[in-house]
């Protein structure tokens, strides 16, 4: 981030932490320990605390993060798994559920969207986490918070976490 800000013109307050699959798990990592840089997170098919074989902690554990971001939490429903095949060593829907918990218990403004279509990630969902990158800065309450999720790319399968 820093290094970013020195090389190129970017604005501090519109840095967003985003990713998919293994990069949304990430993401719950970069928002646990760098959350007072960002302006909202967006997971597509992640989640957290994953209890893996071999692992001594769960993968990608949560720990509040130092500013209440806003979040767009986006899971596949019932085959939204890894590796798949018959095979499940990450469920995403039910990591993603334990992420919106927690965040929601945080305090966290959370839209979370789920689109039953496995480990994939529908056009209208990238259109909707562009809306959601666009919509937010650092400091500044959600737009969505303030008047509704209805213009978040037409996703009727999302809802307001509660």
């Amino acid at each position: 981030r820093a290094c970013a800000a020195d090389q190129l013109p970017i604005d501090l307050h519109r840095v967003h932490a985003m990713g998919v699959s293994g990069g949304a798990l990430f993401t719950t990592v970069v928002a646990r320990d760098r959350g007072d840089t960002l302006a909202s997170m967006i997971e597509l098919s992640g989640g957290a605390d994953i209890d893996m074989l071999t692992f001594d902690s769960p993968l990608s554990e949560y720990a509040t993060p130092a500013y209440a971001m806003p979040a767009l939490l986006v899971s596949g429903g019932a085959t939204d798994a890894w590796p798949g095949g018959g095979l499940e060593l990450v469920n995403f829907t039910n990591a993603t559920d334990a992420l919106e918990d927690q965040l929601v218990d945080d305090g966290h403004f959370v839209v979370r969207c789920e689109h039953n279509m496995g480990h994939s990630i529908p056009t209208n969902a990238v259109a909707a986490s562009w809306d959601w990158v666009e919509a937010h800065s650092f400091g500044s309450e959600s737009p969505f918070e303030r008047d509704g999720i209805d213009d978040v790319s037409s996703l009727d399968w999302c809802s307001v976490a509660e």
